[in-house]
This record gives C-alpha cells, sequence and structure tokens, in this order.
C-alpha cells in the first residue's frame, strides 16, 4: 500500500514537472504593455527603453524583479509597481518624483527631501533656486517646507521663495518674489523665521509708504534694515 502511494505521489510529480515545461514552451509575447503614470516628466517611451529586454523574454519568462529595478533607476521614477495580466499583458504603475526646487544648476529636490540629479536643465524649471551643499539637504528641506507652508505673512509679503542659499557656515539668505532679502543668522532655522515672523510686522508698520528691500536679523534684538 505505501509502495503503491509513493508511485502515485512520483507520477503525479512528474505530471506538474511535465505540464510547467510544457506551459514555458509555449511562452507567449508580451503584447500589450501598460503604464498608468503620475506625473509628466517621463515618456512611456523612456520606460519601455529599459525594460525592452526583459519584455522580449515573453510573458511566462518575465522577471517582475528586473523589471521593477531597470524603472527605478530612471531619475525621475519615485515607486513602481509591477504586474502580470493574464493572458499577455504587463502592468506598471509609476509614480515621478514631485519636484519642488532647484538645487543649484543640474540637481533638484523632492517633496520627500531628496536630492537627485536632473537629465535636462533646471533653469526653466519655475522653482525656488537652492544654493547650499547637497550635504545640508535635510536642513534645507526643513527650512523650505516651513516657509513655503506659512507664507504669506500678510498681504505685504509675497507669497513663497525664490531663493534659498547658505551664505555662510550656519547663515542663510533667503530671497522671495518680491526681492525682498532676508539674512538669517545661525541657530535653529525655525527659531530663526519665528522671530522674523514676529519682527516683520513691526517693519511694515515703521513705513507704511516702503517695503524694505533687505532686512538683516542677525541681531540678538531687533533688525537692520534697508529700503
Amino acid at each position: 500500500m505505501l509502495i503503491r502511494h509513493r508511485k502515485k505521489i512520483i507520477i503525479f510529480s512528474l505530471v506538474l514537472t511535465m505540464l510547467y515545461y510544457f506551459v514555458i514552451s509555449l511562452n507567449w509575447p508580451v503584447s500589450n504593455v501598460n503604464i498608468n503614470k503620475q506625473g509628466d516628466n517621463l515618456s512611456a517611451s523612456e520606460i519601455i527603453d529599459v525594460i525592452s529586454i526583459e519584455v522580449d523574454q515573453g510573458w511566462f519568462g518575465l522577471s517582475l524583479q528586473n523589471i521593477n529595478y531597470a524603472v527605478q533607476q530612471l531619475v525621475w521614477v519615485d515607486s513602481v509597481d509591477v504586474s502580470r495580466s493574464f493572458p499577455d499583458v504587463l502592468v506598471l504603475n509609476v509614480v515621478e518624483k514631485q519636484a519642488i526646487a532647484r538645487w543649484n544648476s543640474r540637481h533638484l529636490l523632492s517633496s520627500k527631501g531628496k536630492v537627485f540629479v536632473a537629465n535636462t536643465s533646471t533653469e526653466s524649471l519655475d522653482l525656488p533656486l537652492i544654493e547650499a551643499d547637497i550635504a545640508d539637504a535635510t536642513d534645507v528641506f526643513s527650512a523650505l517646507e516651513l516657509m513655503q507652508q506659512q507664507l504669506p505673512l500678510s498681504d505685504k509679503l509675497p507669497d513663497r521663495v525664490t531663493l534659498l542659499k547658505l551664505a555662510f557656515p550656519g547663515g542663510w539668505d533667503v530671497v522671495f518674489d518680491n526681492y525682498l532679502l532676508v539674512r538669517f543668522g545661525g541657530g535653529d532655522f525655525a527659531d530663526l523665521w519665528l522671530k522674523f515672523k514676529d519682527y516683520y510686522p513691526q517693519i511694515i508698520a515703521s513705513k507704511k509708504d516702503k517695503l524694505p528691500r533687505i532686512v538683516d536679523m542677525h541681531y540678538a534684538k531687533g533688525a537692520a534694515v534697508k529700503y
């Protein structure tokens, strides 16, 4: 009885193995690649180019892991989900990085605080410019995010930052889109920003007919203002 049971198991295993190799031998080509993309910086052709070798392996021969890795190497890709849909469809759901600032001349800062290399010139992008060392990305991202969330402070302060620069060790220069330059000293940027927010209404009230051009916040008390 035991021998007969073992024979059945062996026969069943052989049938499964033969069926597997039979199906593999019928490895039909991938006839459709469906790309669902969030963002406008990547084209479908760019994605197809980096996965074409894998797609040529046929539907059963696809390595979803290799496809995922290949797509992740594209500079604008934040995340990708890859799956197969029977009988011959490959599905990719791609989410692009969202750039919130230009970093020096060839890099961008993403909405997740990551600096990445742009594959084209960044000069035409209507984004704030960051001039800082990439090693300071975490501090710069926190500072920019804080300001953008709280602007405008009043109807006499612009809506957004156009330039954020680490002018010297521990110092910050911030330019807004009305060309107001605010020079911050060293220390925690959240504290420096809070000090400026408290002091700015006094600056506006002191000369209602003029807007400041430069506000220097390096001082322990008050600020130097140039109109």
